[in-house]
């Protein structure tokens, strides 16, 4: 049911329709709850398809029935509900990472007089990552789910063209290096802005607690899920460099040419050279608002200015072993003894110590 009037003026297609509940456009308790089990059974012929701004009908038993880009994602956020009503822990995250996403102001709650101005409703759901340091929870919003007429916003979108660099090249360039170091761009997608008139396209379903009405929001930013996201944070800060690069041409080196989306994977043949890369790294990203954390070194000193939040090379733990390791480009690399391995983490440290004898 909607929580406010919809406006029914464009539903000319379905006007002449007898309808299961007239006044559905209208706000107002729910009458009965039908299973998912028997719904088959209630369908009769036809079928009348509404455009993406239109709700689409299906004949039932009771009447026509209405459906449409909205509805597909508000059965997806009850049932994204139940499953969290489940689980305590895992929805006080999740309040907790949107929560974050309000406050930052990364999306909006919808104005009343703008409700029936969305264009897609993109449903959302979260994945666990218990070894992070920083999120053990990120909300994914999902834009290949179908509307009613069969269409995800990402079916819609242009991707755009690769704009970073091979990721063995990045490798290969890091271990030429005597001085190496890696961090990557915190919320490096949210730092970037979309057009007022495209938010509408990223609209979502949420309430923070179970006893509230279902709210609209709107996400105001690029956001993970959307086809196009990779492209437009790899050309925003292409434009980044083209913009204020000049001023920092170590920085500008390193950020056209040894960033893996938002993972910065660089090294230099001095201590000193590497202090003046990481240094000119940090101001300019910091002209578009993007913060770098997770900062590792096979060189201490290098990071010795930095707090010790930011860095993961003295806590940062992936097992019982608590070995030091961390994960660069779907690889492990252990900046104590400056190693890559793709095998188990006992087994790299065997081969190590029979390498690297005592």
């Amino acid at each position: 049911m909607p929580s406010t009037t919809i406006d029914i003026s464009s539903w000319s297609h379905i006007s002449s329709l007898k309808l299961a509940d007239p006044s559905c456009h209208k706000p107002s308790p729910i009458d009965v709850l039908l299973g998912a089990e028997i719904f088959a059974s209630l369908l009769l012929p036809g079928n009348i398809v509404g455009t993406r701004t239109q709700p689409s009908a299906i004949n039932s038993v009771f009447g026509w029935l209405l459906t449409g880009s909205r509805n597909i994602a508000l059965r997806c956020f009850h049932s994204l509900e139940r499953r969290l009503a489940k689980n305590p822990d895992l929805r006080q995250q999740y309040v907790g990472f949107m929560k974050d996403y309000l406050d930052s102001g990364h999306m909006c709650r919808i104005p009343v007089e703008e409700l029936d101005l969305g264009k897609y409703y993109i449903p959302h759901h979260c994945v666990q990552r218990p070894e992070s340091r920083t999120t053990k929870l990120r909300v994914v919003f999902n834009a290949s789910s179908k509307d009613a007429v069969g269409v995800s916003l990402n079916d819609t979108l242009l991707i755009g063209p690769k704009l970073q660099t091979n990721i063995v090249e990045i490798l290969l360039k890091f271990r030429f290096h005597s001085v190496v170091f890696t961090c990557d761009m915190r919320q490096m997608y949210r730092m970037i802005s979309l057009l007022d008139s495209d938010r509408d396209y990223q609209r979502i379903f949420w309430r923070f607690n179970s006893c509230q009405p279902i709210q609209e929001y709107r996400l105001n930013t690029v956001t993970y899920g959307v086809s196009s996201a990779p492209f437009l944070a790899c050309r925003t800060v292409k434009q980044l460099i083209i913009d204020e690069g000049k001023e920092f041409p170590l920085a500008s080196e390193v950020l056209s040419s040894q960033l893996y989306i938002d993972d910065i994977v660089s090294g230099f043949e001095s201590l000193e050279k590497a202090v003046a890369a990481k240094l000119q790294v940090i101001e300019l990203l910091k002209k578009g608002n993007f913060e770098l954390r997770k900062w590792a070194s096979n060189v201490p000193a290098l990071l010795a200015d930095l707090p010790p939040e930011h860095c993961l090379t003295s806590t940062v733990t992936l097992d019982v072993d608590d070995n030091h390791t961390l994960k660069v480009l779907g690889l492990k690399w252990n900046p104590h003894n400056d190693c890559f391995f793709l095998y188990s983490e006992s087994s790299a440290t065997k081969m190590y110590e029979e390498k690297h004898p005592q």
